[in-house]
C-alpha cells in the first residue's frame, strides 16, 4: 500500500546565493510565501539564477520507505531534508523521485529545494522557441510505501512497464524492490468495454 501526501501548500521561496563549500545552501532572510506549482522567474522569463524553496512538513510516525516526488523542477534541482542531501535531477520536464532514506523524523521536517535555471550548455538546450523557466512548476508529493514495492526510483515511473505485441500478447515487467519471498503479483486485463 502507498500513501501520498500532497505538498503544494506551505512553501516559501527566496533568491539563493549558493556556497560551493557548504553542505546545505545558506538560507536567506527574505522568504516569500508561495503555493506549488510555482514558476520562479514568471515575471521575467529570461532571468537565470538559483532559487531556494523551503517547506516544513509535520510527520506523526514516519515508517517504511519514503520518497519525494516532483512532477517537474526547472533546471538543475538539488534536494535536502533536515540537512541531509537526498540527490539531484537535471532537466525541467520530467517527473522524478528521490529516496528520503533516514532523513525523515517524527515532528517537523524541513525540505529545501534548489532550482537553478542557469544555462550551462550541457543540459539545458541553448536554442529553441521556449522559455527557460525555473521553479517547482508541477505538484510535489511525499510517498510512503511498504518494504516490498514497485521501484519508485525507476525513471520516475510506477515501476511497471506494460507492452503489447501485434498478436495481442501483453508483456508486464514489474521492477520489485525489497524482500520478494512469498510475494505474488495479481493483475487483471480488461477488454475496454
Amino acid at each position: 500500500m502507498r500513501t501520498f501526501m500532497s505538498l503544494i501548500q506551505g512553501w516559501q521561496i527566496a533568491v539563493c546565493t549558493p556556497n560551493a563549500e557548504a553542505a546545505v545552501p545558506p538560507q536567506p532572510e527574505n522568504w516569500k510565501e508561495i503555493v506549488i506549482p510555482h514558476v520562479a522567474n514568471f515575471e521575467n522569463p529570461t532571468e537565470e539564477k538559483p532559487w531556494l524553496y523551503r517547506c516544513r512538513v509535520t510527520l506523526d510516525n514516519p515508517e517504511g520507505p519514503m520518497f519525494l516526488e516532483f512532477g517537474a523542477v526547472g533546471g538543475l534541482c538539488r534536494v535536502w531534508m533536515n540537512g541531509n542531501y537526498l540527490g539531484e535531477h537535471l532537466g525541467g520536464y520530467s517527473r522524478f523521485r528521490l529516496s528520503v532514506g533516514d532523513a525523515a523524523r517524527c515532528g517537523e521536517n524541513e525540505i529545501l529545494v534548489l532550482a537553478d535555471n542557469t544555462r550551462t550548455g550541457d543540459w539545458i538546450p541553448i536554442g529553441g522557441d521556449f522559455n527557460n523557466y525555473s521553479g517547482i512548476y508541477r505538484p510535489v508529493f511525499l510517498i510512503t510505501t511498504q518494504e516490498t514495492h514497485f521501484d519508485l526510483l525507476y525513471y520516475g515511473t510506477t515501476g511497471l512497464t506494460v507492452g503489447t505485441r501485434p498478436d495481442g500478447t501483453v508483456e508486464l515487467d514489474a521492477r520489485i524492490v525489497g524482500p520478494q519471498e512469498g510475494v505474488q503479483i495479481e493483475y487483471t486485463l480488461y477488454d475496454g468495454e
